[in-house]
């Protein structure tokens, strides 16, 4: 196993770029067909899935990518699932964009590329603003939620509903839209 976050970063980045380039004697008609063909995105499970996932990952500024796998390996986690994370809290599966994200703030006051709420980043310790730090909080929240719950799905669940509402209502958390999400785009990000 890779252990540096970097050159995981960049092998990603160059392996999620693969199908975009036109083979030696393909015809570009051919290759604008059959990549238009690949890109169509259809409704599955209650929400827009890529037929070419790929291209919501390379949408991914490289950076983000980086602090994901950085901080993934210091706090233990598989890089896969805070990926996963940030590809359905930023709305890449719904044809959300990338851009101005370090910025954003959600109609409920949450922050950035993971969306830290303001008292998820005071309990662990970091700025929201500033996109490592936000990042860094996310991926040390969710190993705290993973260590908190036993249940894989009910520590994703608790990552959008909070702990409360997960501990009160597991049945109905797990079973939860945001989870079946992120394990669809973490299906798409476990080569990470």
């Amino acid at each position: 196993m890779v252990n540096n976050p970097k050159l995981l970063a960049l092998i990603f980045l160059i392996f999620s770029h693969h199908g975009a380039i036109v083979k030696h004697g393909e015809n570009k008609s051919n290759a604008n067909l059959s990549q238009t063909r690949r890109e169509r995105l259809h409704q599955q499970d209650g929400f827009l899935q890529s037929a070419r996932p790929h291209l919501q990952l390379a949408r991914i500024p490289g950076r983000y990518l980086y602090y994901i796998t950085k901080y993934a390996s210091k706090y233990h986690v598989r890089p896969s699932l805070p990926l996963a994370i940030l590809m359905v809290e930023n709305g890449l599966f719904a044809g959300g964009s990338m851009a101005g994200a370090a910025h954003r703030v959600s109609n409920t006051g949450a922050i950035g590329p993971m969306q830290i709420e303001p008292g998820t980043a005071q309990f662990v310790r970091i700025n929201p603003w500033d996109l490592k730090e936000n990042i860094k909080g996310g991926v040390k929240y969710l190993r705290y939620l993973l260590q908190v719950f036993p249940n894989y799905k009910l520590a994703i669940a608790a990552y959008n509903m909070g702990p409360t509402f997960v501990s009160n209502h597991p049945a109905s958390a797990v079973k939860s839209m945001y989870v079946k999400m992120v394990l669809k785009a973490e299906s798409f990000t476990h080569h990470i």
